[in-house]
């Protein structure tokens, strides 16, 4: 299928941010790409792929939903072996507050609220590398889960997490047609994925009625949105859009809401 560049053009925007588009059709295939291979900081979209790892572990049998973490024990820097403190304004208190929480909870609070401590929790039991290893096998060059999030140490040495807007396309179409776990596994990820709550870029702007699951990204000087999208009618297709530079959440929404404006309006 014939890939179609953007109409608001590559490269850089007059702001001074980078905007990246993908959108992939119900076969998995590009077909509406913008600065698709550029990498960004991925912020929480890295999230989607600490959520298959997990559920990998548990297909393999080496870890449980049920089995029960105390979120209140540090989670220490794989680098310099010091505890890993989530900021103030970036933390996740009710999950503090309960002591301890299963697995589940973990990767619910993980995906719907996007709880930076549960993410951690949960790295910290699988191990970045199981994290990383699910963007190796799509196939997603420039994406990587290098370090725990709020790890300034690993930072320091190098270890970072990125993406690009069409790796992140991938993963999600990958997670909804049963590509990187067993089957049941990737069912439960598209429910966890359809109860997410942070819902501000593609879904507002998706035909009314259709099923949505998606996950969110926002740090310092980028932003993110990647969904699965299963409208009413039609055919259902992946959208990616991914935002770095120096202009505020606000103006980034915007050039990102014309970004998806224009790839829904060639979608299969």
């Amino acid at each position: 299928m014939l890939t179609m560049t953007s109409p608001f053009g590559g490269g850089p925007t007059e702001s001074g941010v980078l905007v990246s588009v993908a959108l992939l059709d119900v076969d998995g295939a590009l077909v509406f790409g913008q600065a698709e291979h550029q990498v960004h900081y991925a912020a929480s979209v890295m999230k989607i792929a600490v959520l298959v790892a997990v559920h990998r572990c548990m297909d393999a049998g080496i870890l449980s939903s049920r089995a029960v973490v105390d979120v209140t024990a540090p989670v220490l820097s794989p680098v310099t072996g010091d505890p890993v403190l989530v900021e103030a304004d970036a933390n996740d208190p009710t999950l503090l507050a309960m002591g301890c929480a299963s697995v589940a909870t973990l990767i619910d609070r993980m995906i719907t609220i996007s709880s930076n401590e549960a993410t951690n929790h949960l790295i910290n039991l699988v191990g970045a590398p199981a994290c990383d290893q699910v963007w190796r096998d799509i196939g997603a060059t420039g994406c990587e889960v290098g370090r725990l999030l709020y790890d300034g140490g690993a930072r320091e040495a190098g270890a970072t997490n990125t993406i690009t807007a069409l790796g992140a396309a991938k993963l999600m179409h990958a997670i909804y047609t049963h590509q990187v776990a067993h089957r049941s596994s990737c069912r439960a990820m598209r429910a966890t994925l359809q109860a997410q709550r942070h819902r501000d870029l593609i879904p507002p702007l998706c035909p009314p009625g259709s099923v949505i699951g998606n996950k969110e990204g926002a740090s310092t000087g980028v932003r993110h949105d990647v969904a699965y999208v299963r409208p009413p009618e039609g055919s259902p297709f992946t959208l990616a859009v991914s935002a770095s530079g120096t202009a505020t959440l606000t103006e980034m929404d915007t050039l990102l809401a014309n970004e998806i404006t224009a790839a829904l309006a060639v979608r299969p």
